[in-house]
């Protein structure tokens, strides 16, 4: 393998502008699975590097400065770490500054070594980011030797020449790099005059100038190869406005190549409508000033491209303008987020003002802070109103301790409830309020919505006033009714006994038991008539049983009961549920001899059982038992038991066994049933 790669990365140094994986595969007879994964291993490695041109992928050999080119030419301070940020490198320069020696930091993690205090939480976060290929540049000062210092601290990614991934700290002295060009310019001059003074050092003095000149043109290499691998666009712009330099972040981000770039004005990148401001922030660079600001870029391929631009002026040392330098990051995600949280926003705000319910936002002082036109609407107040308006001043209910607690508890997901409204010209109107809790700008507030339900209580309070004139007109009717039966069951126990023939016997009877068929009804009307008439409210199931055993004749029959703190939502007859399907285990039981309730989840369900140990239902009667009129007994119990279940969504069934005993199951859906605050469910 090692060998293959040998091939592969010659062919790449011939071809130093890239090569396709069919080119690679043909040029060394490969086959393109092999070529495909050897030049992948090489990107991966850092040896080599990837570019999409369309469809194709072109692959290069990566252009990194040796470590060791790096410190021995660079004039900053330079610390080299490794992945796990272990000391690795260190320039003279570093070790002299920090006053430590090689011997005392190499090899020691970056955190528990004598340099740590120099360095945030947040800078040692960003080195492990930097690890993985995103640089980032600070400014670092530091008072040495009662001198303020100012240096440009540089995260750059590094990938060692065995593949593994590394990351430079370099820290540029701007002071000293100032001193400096001062010493350089006053040491010219003593040299000028020596040339005067002094003609035979003529030659000594060209040759110190052209070392120097040497040192400036390496320095200026190194700093260019740092720029070229910055993760971060920079470019460089004459004072036409014309491309002297691009990095190859700048390439990626606009889709052009460097040569495109070079030459080309800075205003054909971008749009018509930018090209004022961009006018304007170029004349201020002219006047020496330096600025961040956001500009819109336009790709090769015509698509929007939004960078922040971190613009300085360019002068010679006699302080003449020569361009400007700009580095410039890519926050295109950013500004289409930007702008999709505005389209929301703004889409949110319309189903705001349209909405029909009246919407308000109140604090935790009970202090109206915002409204939609229907609240205005509601209550009768213009939107000034509005602006000063206190829950107190609507809400003829809800006081403000209440607003402060479903605040204060933080367990207002959202919540119902009915109040009244007070509007503005003195009316009142019945309200149903749906509440929940937000944070706004780091402040919690009630959101609420409200919808007028007077016209529905009005319309509640008929129906009742109604269902109990019925009810009552019910009542006296089957009591008359009763009263005529029992007359008639009265004449026709006379008819029998004073008629001894068999023929006419035969017909009394029947007539006797017609008697009895309507009387029963009668009764069952008496009982159904309350079913659905109050609404469900929540019942422990624990104390409905009890409240049954407390009045039904047991005997020695044992009653288990293991349902907790279960909580149901049921008809007000849910004990006639209970006294039914205790009731008929009695009955019917024949050798019951314990009856067993208990419940288990199921889902999200939970299903409620009644058993017993009798001598069970057959399969043909466990549908038919809760049918109107089955039955050895009245035939309405189980029927009635079923209804009334069936008021809250709660089902009935009969899942015993033949023998072992009877068994229902009533299953309950989760809005259902709840747990009491003593349960530990």
């Amino acid at each position: 393998m090692e060998n293959e790669l040998d091939r592969i990365k010659d062919i790449l140094k011939i071809n130093p502008k890239g090569l396709t994986i069919e080119e690679v595969s043909k040029d060394l007879s490969l086959n393109r699975a092999t070529a495909a994964k050897y030049l992948n291993s090489l990107v991966m490695s850092g040896q080599a590097d990837l570019r999409e041109l369309g469809r194709a992928k072109l692959f290069y050999l990566s252009q990194r400065l040796p470590l060791t080119n790096l410190l021995s030419l660079a004039s900053d301070l330079i610390l080299i770490l490794d992945k796990d940020l272990f000391i690795q490198e260190a320039n003279d320069s570093f070790l002299s500054y920090f006053s430590v020696s090689k011997e005392d930091i190499k090899g020691r993690q970056l955190e528990h070594s004598s340099l740590a205090s120099y360095f945030s939480k947040e800078q040692f976060a960003l080195l492990k980011e930097a690890l993985d290929g995103s640089g980032r540049t600070f400014d670092f000062r530091m008072e040495k030797a009662g001198e303020t210092q100012y240096f440009l601290m540089k995260f750059i990614p590094l990938v060692f020449e065995a593949g593994s991934r590394a990351v430079g700290i370099i820290f540029e002295d701007i002071t000293e790099m100032k001193r400096y060009q001062v010493a350089l310019e006053e040491r010219v001059m003593e040299r000028i005059t020596e040339l005067v003074i002094a003609n035979n050092a003529l030659e000594k003095q060209i040759q110190e100038h052209l070392r120097v000149q040497n040192a400036l043109k390496e320095s200026e290499e190194n700093y260019r190869r740092i720029v070229e691998t910055a993760n971060e666009g920079i470019w460089v712009v004459d004072p036409g406005y014309n491309v002297t330099f691009a990095n190859w972040k700048v390439t990626d981000i606009l889709g052009y190549s460097q040569d495109e770039l070079i030459g080309r004005n800075a205003a054909d990148f971008l749009f018509p409508e930018d090209i004022q401001d961009h006018e304007s922030k170029m004349h201020t660079r002219i006047e020496g000033n330096s600025e961040t600001y956001e500009r819109r870029f336009r790709r090769k391929n015509g698509s929007v491209c939004w960078m922040l631009v971190s613009a300085s002026p360019v002068k010679d040392n006699a302080g003449e303008f020569r361009g400007s330098f700009g580095m410039m990051t890519d926050i295109t995600d950013r500004k289409r987020l930007e702008s999709e949280l505005e389209q929301k926003s703004k889409h949110y705000e319309l189903l705001l003002q349209t909405s029909t319910d009246a919407i308000h936002i109140i604090d935790k002082n009970g202090n109206l802070r915002e409204w939609n036109d229907a609240f205005l609407s509601h209550l009768g107040y213009s939107a000034n109103e509005a602006a000063s308006l206190n829950v107190k001043d609507w809400d003829t209910q809800l006081s403000l301790n209440q607003v402060r607690e479903r605040l204060e508890s933080k367990q207002v997901k959202c919540i119902e409830f009915e109040t009244c409204h007070h509007r503005k010209d003195g009316s009142l109107c019945n309200v149903e309020i749906t509440a929940t809790s937000v944070t706004i700008d780091g402040e919690d507030m009630l959101y609420a919505s409200a919808r007028d339900i007077t016209d529905r209580k009005f319309a509640e309070d008929a129906i009742k006033k109604a269902n109990k004139q019925v009810s009552l007109l019910t009542s006296i009717t089957r009591h008359d009714i009763l009263n005529q039966l029992t007359m008639l069951e009265g004449y026709i126990g006379i008819l029998k006994k004073q008629l001894g023939n068999e023929k006419f016997a035969d017909l009394i009877q029947k007539e006797e038991n017609v008697a009895k068929t309507i009387h029963s009804q009668i009764v069952f009307t008496r009982i159904y008539q309350n079913v659905g008439v109050q609404p469900p409210q929540w019942k422990q199931v624990k104390d409905c049983i009890s409240s049954v055993l407390a009045t039904a004749n047991t005997g020695d029959i044992t009653i288990v009961i293991e349902t907790g703190n279960l909580e149901i939502y049921a008809d007000l007859l849910i004990e006639k549920v209970f006294f039914n399907l205790i009731e008929n285990a009695l009955r019917h039981g024949e050798r019951v001899t314990e009856i067993h309730v208990s419940y288990r989840r199921t889902g999200k369900e939970v299903v409620l059982a009644f058993e017993d140990n009798g001598i069970g239902i057959p399969g043909q009667d466990k549908e038919r038992i809760f049918t109107r009129g089955f039955g050895k007994n009245t035939g309405y119990g189980l029927f009635l038991a079923r209804e009334i279940l069936a008021i809250t969504g709660i089902t009935i069934k009969e899942t015993g066994k033949v023998g072992k005993g009877a068994r229902f199951e009533m299953t309950i859906s989760e809005c259902a049933y709840r747990f009491g605050n003593s349960s530990t469910e």
